[in-house]
């Protein structure tokens, strides 16, 4: 018997109440009667006592059978597809994930075009030359002027004073080229009480 059957005849109030039973009484007259669910006591029938295929859907009462009461699957086929629902809300921007390793150094890129070519520079310092003057004495409280000239029709670059003897009472009054740009003069006064002897020089070379 089948564990459906079984399950309903368990529910003895459900199952007695759909039975109808003929038998014969006891006695003389042996007239027949009838057996109704409520002459039944509970769990007193066996499968045997129902007929297969006796027992239909409505013989149980709404609810009183689960999915566990039947044998196999109550599943029908399967259905068609739905329809395609729509498109739901766009979801929040999610946290920024934590930074990723630092990558490998990339190859080196190839070679740039060469570059234009600068401008040609100036010429050059030519014929560079160093002249002194002759040795000038400066008497204690002198003022002197000391020329020293450039040849060869050089020019002077720069020029300068020095001395023979203490520079420490020698006050420097001027320094500068010449006004025709052949030589330097040098101006100087002897505020010691000791004469100096004092020189001009001049770095001179040919003009561009």
């Amino acid at each position: 018997m089948s564990r459906t059957r079984t399950r309903i005849i368990r529910s003895a109030a459900a199952a007695a109440s759909a039975l109808v039973v003929t038998a014969a009484l006891a006695g003389p007259t042996g007239a027949a009667a009838l057996i109704t669910g409520k002459q039944i006591a509970d769990g007193t029938l066996a499968g045997r006592d129902i007929a297969n295929g006796s027992l239909v859907g409505s013989d149980a009462r709404d609810a009183g059978l689960t999915p566990l009461d039947v044998d196999g699957s109550l599943a029908g086929p399967q259905g068609p597809q739905g329809l395609r629902g729509s498109t739901g809300p766009a979801g929040s921007t999610g946290a920024a994930g934590p930074p990723g390793p630092t990558g490998q150094p990339g190859a080196a890129g190839p070679a740039g075009p060469r570059g234009l070519e600068g401008q040609s520079g100036l010429p050059g310092v030519t014929g560079l030359d160093y002249q002194v003057s002759p040795a000038t004495a400066v008497a204690p409280g002198g003022l002197v002027t000391i020329r020293v000239g450039c040849q060869y029709g050089r020019v002077p670059l720069s020029g300068g004073v020095g001395t023979y003897g203490s520079p420490r009472d020698l006050r420097l009054l001027a320094s500068a080229p010449t006004e025709t740009r052949d030589g330097w003069l040098v101006t100087v006064a002897n505020q010691g009480t000791k004469g100096v002897t004092e020189y001009a020089w001049a770095t001179c070379a040919y003009p561009r």
